[in-house]
């Protein structure tokens, strides 16, 4: 092997300078394409959106009647990894959580279910709020997919009590309104015993919201089903519109929306329609056109503008980003 010492007394580093490919942990790939060059069990992450990126869930909580469909009732931000093995299976994920806003009257809670992954798989997990330390954690009970709570109550998580939060404009905030810049954060780590594949994991998998009071009440994104795997309406309040196999409208508007970007939420009490029209062309056409329609907003509408958003962007970025500082991926433990 041919090695270039010139950087040892300056950076104590060591440069390879042969032709050939060098694969320090002999699985098959090369240590310039393997995030983890000294382990032949693991060869790299791959990240949802990716990795300097966070994304969106939102949520609207009156399911099955639309609301005032301002879509702020519950705003997730996240970030997932799958982390891969020589085979492209995924051996662990470890998900990132902030909770962005509260727009909500109900009590609610927050979970993640992987639809095509029995609850019966073989596995370990933690789930850790606010870098405080990880505790095990179980999946639900009584499902028959793997499934996690990640928090019941998020006003209780956001120390809220009867008061929304992060939800009014810049300069509209009123005795109801709180502005909270310190987010609580969540990091659940689940590694299986067999990795899976990696279509099991595929994003968006089934993120969800559900009544603290009443659990079985749960609202998800357009496609999914309830997390028992039966969706009846006889779960719900009486509901003047959905169906309860898709989580849509009759005109095709959903309650949930995963979007991949940090994305400007409609201020409290402004329909989606009016904070993003586009919307309207989008849900009529069944998703075939305006498929960006949530880059499309109308000034006045939205929540996050001026120097607080930067703040509250900037805040969430560098959580979503914390884990990276702790050393190459030494939080899974394998």
């Amino acid at each position: 092997a041919q090695f270039n010492l010139t950087n040892l007394y300056t950076t104590g580093e060591i440069t390879y300078t042969g032709t050939g490919i060098m694969d320090s942990d002999e699985d098959g790939v090369a240590d310039n394409i393997d995030d983890f060059d000294t382990d032949p069990n693991l060869i790299g992450v791959d990240y949802t959106p990716d990795a300097g990126t966070m994304g969106t869930l939102t949520f609207e909580d009156k399911y099955p009647v639309k609301g005032d469909y301002d879509f702020n009732d519950l705003v997730m931000g996240y970030k997932y990894r799958h982390i891969l093995d020589p085979e492209n299976k995924v051996k662990a994920m470890h998900y990132l959580y902030t909770i962005r806003a509260m727009g909500a009257s109900n009590a609610l809670g927050f979970a993640i279910q992987f639809p095509t992954i029995n609850a019966s798989v073989g596995y370990s997990a933690t789930l850790e709020k606010n870098s405080e330390g990880a505790i095990e954690t179980t999946a639900q009970a009584g499902k028959t997919k793997l499934t996690f709570n990640i928090f019941a109550n998020a006003k209780t998580e956001l120390n809220s009590g009867s008061k929304f939060v992060n939800t009014a404009a810049d300069g509209e905030e009123g005795e109801d309104d709180m502005v909270v810049t310190d987010l609580p954060t969540y990091e659940l780590i689940v590694t299986f015993n067999t990795a899976v594949d990696s279509l099991a994991v595929a994003v968006p998998n089934n993120p969800y919201i559900f009544y603290t009071s009443s659990p079985n009440i749960e609202v998800h994104l357009p496609g999914q089903v309830h997390s028992s795997g039966v969706s009846t309406l006889s779960n719900y309040p009486s509901h003047s519109e959905g169906d309860e196999q898709d989580y849509l409208t009759v005109n095709g508007f959903p309650w949930a929306k995963d979007i991949q970007s940090m994305w400007d939420f409609p201020k409290e009490k402004t329909s989606l329609e009016n904070a993003y029209p586009a919307v309207i062309t989008w849900a009529s056409s069944e998703g075939s056109s305006a498929t960006t329609w949530y880059n499309d907003e109308t000034a006045g509408y939205l929540q996050y503008r001026s120097l607080r958003k930067t703040a509250h962007q900037s805040y969430i970025r560098n959580t979503m980003r914390s884990v990276v500082f702790r050393g190459k991926y030494n939080f899974l433990g394998l």
